[in-house]
């Protein structure tokens, strides 16, 4: 896993960034809207009904009005 400041990085597919979540500590979470596999809502979903409360960031390069509001 590459470090950037001490910093961790990963780059996953949404059902291993699942996993990896269950199994570390994260302080920060970015998750792209259009993810291989299961979407970035659909991840943050899941978390959220796992009762995780990371700071997580939605980000993405499909921009529509209706993911912005």
């Amino acid at each position: 896993m590459p470090e950037i400041l001490g910093i961790k990085l990963s780059n996953l597919k949404s059902e291993e960034a699942l996993k990896k979540i269950k199994e570390d500590n994260f302080l920060l979470i970015l998750l792209d809207i259009k993810m291989r596999g299961l979407s970035g809502m659909q991840v943050l979903e899941e978390m959220r009904k796992l009762g995780f409360k990371n700071n997580v960031v939605m980000m993405t390069a499909y921009g529509t009005i209706e993911n912005a509001v």
